[in-house]
């Protein structure tokens, strides 16, 4: 597994190969797949608590919820290692 910092690092490089100006905002989606809808709600109120747009609902495939997380950063700047650790 990787560290917080591998993140970091991971999604700057990312972007950077992929010709995006990283000091200009980007949206970020993060999804979680959870076993019940309990599990999701419970997940979506602590990424409510951190500011990001959550959305749940059931997976498309299988008996998973999706906990459909966003934000938009700007990413030279943004906290990923911390982003890295909450999502770890």
């Amino acid at each position: 597994m990787s560290s917080p910092q591998d993140f970091r690092l991971q999604v700057l490089e990312q972007l950077r190969k992929n010709g995006s100006d990283t000091s200009c905002p980007h949206n970020f989606d993060f999804y979680l797949y959870l076993p019940t809808e309990t599990a999701a709600q419970k997940a979506a109120k602590r990424l409510i608590k951190r500011k990001y747009r959550v959305n749940v609902r059931p997976a498309a495939k299988g008996p998973d919820w999706l906990c459909l997380a966003n934000s938009t950063l700007i990413p030279e700047s943004a906290p990923l290692t911390e982003i890295g650790q909450f999502f770890t």
